[in-house]
């Protein structure tokens, strides 16, 4: 299965599956600028530039959506990659390692997925449908599901549910 994650240095994992053409192009062509260590400063030109597409739909300028699409946070974490890497920024406490391909993921199916995370096949597909997990059909128009290891470890199942019923005065 193709690479359609990103994780940040926090930790978050991105779903970049619904990228057009043109961004992930310029996705491509800020990894490609990342592996081959571009000036920092250089490289935030080129991200505040005409060629980065979602800048370009608003006239340069960094609107709320553009702010939070996955692609202009995905550049903005190999911007932040760059600057640590070049000694401009420094890595907060735990941060990803920097020497990870952020688009590397590995894909499993939803029962085993279920079973790393110990909570039932229904509730790993609440997650998937709240957009807590990243899942997708395992081959074109299939049912079952290939899930995103990265986004299931950064998944923190919520089991307070049981535990309030169980605390709950009678």
């Amino acid at each position: 299965m193709d690479a359609t994650t990103y994780r940040t240095l926090d930790g978050r994992v991105l779903d970049l599956a619904g990228l057009r053409p043109r961004e992930a192009a310029f996705l491509a062509e800020c990894r490609a600028a990342l592996a081959r260590g571009m000036d920092w400063t250089a490289f935030a030109q080129l991200l505040d530039g005409p060629t980065n597409p979602l800048l370009r739909a608003t006239a340069g300028v960094v609107t709320a959506e553009v702010y939070a699409h996955p692609l202009f946070v995905a550049a903005r974490d190999i911007e932040d990659r760059l600057g640590i890497a070049q000694g401009k920024l420094r890595a907060r406490p735990g941060a990803a390692a920097l020497g990870i391909d952020p688009c590397a993921d590995e894909w499993i199916g939803a029962t085993e997925a279920a079973a790393r995370k110990g909570v039932s096949l229904a509730g790993l597909h609440k997650a998937v449908d709240r957009g807590d997990v990243i899942a997708r059909p395992a081959k074109e128009g299939g049912t079952w599901l290939a899930v995103s290891v990265n986004s299931l470890q950064a998944w923190q199942p919520q089991r307070a549910k049981a535990h309030r019923r169980a605390a709950a005065p009678r």
